[in-house]
Formats: C-alpha cells, structure tokens, sequence
C-alpha cells in the first residue's frame, strides 16, 4: 500500500475507535452515575417518624430523598399507585413491622436501592426495628424483575429509525412516506404489544392503551427521522438517529432510571422519544394513567414535528412552475 492508502486507513481506523469509544462513554454514563436525587417518599407514622427518617436519609444521602408525610398507611399507598411518589414507610406504634413500600413496575432500580437504603436508615434510628418490604405495584408473572419494557425499547427505537429512513430514502412524495409512517406505527403498536403483553405476559392495563402508546413512540421517532431525511438525504437521517437513540436512549434512563440520573439530564431525557415513551408505557400499563400525561404530549409534539419536517421536505423539492 502506498503512503496515502496507509493515512486513509490510519484515519479511518482512528475515526471509527473514537466514534466507538464516544458510544461507550455515552451508554455507560447513566449507570456511572447514578444516584438518587430527590426521590419523593412518604412517610405515615406516629409523630416524628419522618423528621428521623429524613435525617437518616440526609446523612446517608445527601440531597439523595425528599420526606413527607401523610396521614395514614392508605395515603402512602395511594401516593405510590398515583406515581406522587416513588417509595414509602409505614411505621406502627405497636409491636408490628415497620414496612417500606416499594412500585418495582415503576422503576427496578429505585425499588432496589430503597429496598436496600430504607430499611438500613430505619435500622439505624432503631437497631431493633423489625423491617418488611411490600410491593404495592409489583410487576406481572412474566417480568419478575420489570425489565421487559426497558428491553423492548432499544429494538422499538431502532425499527422506528429504519422505517423513518427507508421512507425517506426510498419514496419520493410526503404522503407515501407519511403513510408509511402511520402504518408502521399503528400496525407495529398492536403486534408488539400483542408479544409484551399476551406473549410475554410483562403488560398489565387495557391492550389497546398500550398499543396506543407504543404506536405513537414509533410514529414519534419514525415521523422525526423521515421528516429529516427528506430534507437532507443520509445527513437528515443521521440527524434523526443521533436525536432519537444516540442522544435520547442515554437520557432516558432506561438502564437505571431518569430519577437517578444527574440533574437535569433525567427530567431533559422525559421529554426525549424513548423516555418519555418507557415511562407513558409504564404509567399506562401498571398505574392507571397516573403520571404519563407529559410524556404523551411529549411524543405527540415529536409526531407532529416530523410531519411537519415531511410536509416541509416535499415543499421544498417540488418543481417550481414557470409561466410560459
């Protein structure tokens, strides 16, 4: 090989490690660097239960959790199923158990790390505490530990990307891409959820509220790359993929969770395709709609925007009439 393939190959070859390395970084951060930031509890109890609590948990944690407390071990409950907070305690004046209530459908990991902070900090107020932990929104008998939905998402994203750039690359006019969007996404919606939910049995909740969430994350994201492609060909198409995947799957917290990531980068991730999805899925699923009315207004601005960025792209290349 002469002197100039070598330097082609030399800056390829670099080129190709740093893109690899860059990825890496970019997909091992959110597990790097997770840790609770505020977390919302619940605390119901006799009198001065949260105060200590929330000073075991300052002193462990600092900045990690945020106490409160409420009436009865009901409102806790219900705080959870209401995703108005992520965990709890329940403390008895007698000679039960004190419980620390946990949502593992919510989110594996914060139902792991409070499984595992919460008892310590009341164990450390009372060494003879006797601790249980109860989960009030356990996830289904196929998904025993919640995974399912996080690992469905990286195959759903990455699909939707490729629908968007086949539209954008292989059909010519808005409405036959626009149509292809719209299939995919609906058609797609209803057979994945036929898998996770019927299949798999890691869904709970009404089938077609799950379709519906899952046809609007790959109508969102597909409708986003193909708007984009059909303005700038592969560059466009790049551009969708780094803003739907490479930038939004990190951000989501899919890994861990977004409560767990470094501020502000978790909430920034919500309102990003695949967190905002994970979690409108989740809330749907498993809490009755509590909580995913951001995140499907988040996905129906990305639709709407690339359906824009579609109709923008036809404009732009239609054949500008002359007179004569």
């Amino acid at each position: 090989m002469n002197t100039s393939t070598v330097r082609r190959l030399a800056g390829l070859a670099l080129a190709l490690v740093a893109a690899q390395v860059a990825l890496v970084a970019l997909f091992a951060w959110p597990s790097a660097r997770a840790a609770p930031h505020h977390l919302p509890l619940v605390v119901a109890g006799p009198p001065g239960t949260a105060t200590s609590l929330a000073a075991a948990l300052g002193s462990a944690q600092p900045g990690g959790f945020t106490v409160t407390s409420v009436a009865s071990a009901s409102a806790a409950t219900t705080a959870l199923r209401e995703r108005a907070a992520v965990g709890g305690v329940v403390a008895t004046a007698g000679t039960g158990p004190t419980q620390v209530l946990v949502a593992t459908a919510g989110s594996p990991a914060v139902a792991t790390l409070l499984a595992t902070v919460l008892p310590s900090a009341l164990r450390h107020a009372d060494p003879t505490a006797a601790v249980s932990v109860v989960d009030v929104v356990a996830p289904p008998s196929g998904d025993g530990h919640g995974a399912v939905p996080a690992a469905a998402l990286v195959p759903l994203v990455v699909g939707s990307v490729a629908c968007g750039a086949l539209a954008a690359l292989v059909l010519s006019t808005a409405r036959a891409r626009l149509s292809l969007v719209v299939a995919v996404a609906v058609l797609g919606g209803l057979a994945t959820t036929a898998v996770l939910q019927d299949g798999l049995h890691a869904l709970a909740g009404s089938y077609l509220a799950n379709a519906g969430v899952l046809a609007l994350v790959v109508g969102a994201v597909a409708a986003t790359t193909a708007g984009l492609g059909g303005l700038a060909r592969l560059p466009g198409v790049g551009a969708g993929l780094a803003l739907t995947f490479l930038i939004g799957f990190p951000l989501s917290g899919a890994s861990t969770s977004w409560r767990l990531l470094p501020p502000p980068w978790g909430v920034v991730g919500q309102a990003f395709p695949p967190g905002a999805g994970l979690e409108a899925l989740r809330s749907v699923a498993f809490f009755d709609g509590h909580g995913a009315t951001a995140r499907l207004w988040a996905l129906a601005c990305w639709l709407v925007v690339g359906s824009l960025l579609l109709a923008g792209a036809s404009w732009r290349t239609r054949p500008v009439a002359t007179d004569g």
